[in-house]
């Protein structure tokens, strides 16, 4: 995994983020940082990393989050199910763990900065995006099992729609629905438009 930040993010805060993750991470801090110029330039960082290290890293215990969604699905939100769910899995679950982790960090940033989590298709500077609620632990920890959880789907619906390539302008933007299928958002490089796509929650 690494990091990629606009410039005001302080580095502190990402180095101590990395030695919290540990070693399993490989966790790295881009040299380059992005410096954006307008009246009020938005903050942020991305934590990026290619689709097989977030299967292979986290797809077992985000199953876990996905069998109470799935089993939930007809009565709550799983907005809604978050804290109850967080006591099933466990406080050993990596997903918990990680996006405890991601807690930490952002108390340590301006409060305006966002969170991202990022597939580097094409690129690392206009990726795939999914932008964070960083403010509850089991809030997050259940973003991250979906974000895990979607990624195959949402790999093979990137390579059938060719949105890898020219189509897009800048990148994809990904947002949770309620009901914890997957929205896909770009614009269209050629029309200008703006376009979407929904992955639907994965059947256990």
């Amino acid at each position: 995994m690494r990091a990629l930040s606009t410039a005001d993010v302080p580095i502190q805060p990402l180095k101590e983020f990395g030695e919290d993750v540990g070693p399993e991470f490989e966790f790295e801090i881009e040299d380059g940082r992005v410096a954006l110029l307008s009246a009020e330039p938005p903050s942020w960082i991305h934590l990026i990393a290619d689709s097989s290290w977030w299967i292979s890293l986290f797809s077992a215990a985000a199953a876990l989050y996905m069998a109470e969604i799935v089993k939930e699905a007809a009565k709550e939100s799983w907005k809604n199910r978050a804290k109850a769910t967080a006591l099933v899995v466990g406080a050993a679950n990596k997903v918990k763990l990680f996006a405890e982790k991601v807690v930490r960090l952002k108390k340590k940033l301006p409060e305006r900065t966002d969170i991202v989590v990022a597939l580097p298709i094409p690129n690392d500077y206009f990726g795939v995006r999914l932008t964070l609620s960083v403010d509850d632990a089991d809030l997050l920890a259940y973003q991250i099992a979906l974000f895990v959880s979607h990624m195959p789907r949402l790999i093979e619906a990137i390579r059938n729609e060719k949105l890898d390539g020219p189509r897009v302008a800048t990148g994809l933007f990904l947002e949770l629905q309620d009901n914890g299928d997957l929205k896909v958002t770009w614009f269209n490089r050629e029309s200008l438009e703006l376009e979407s796509l929904v992955i639907l929650l994965p059947v256990q």
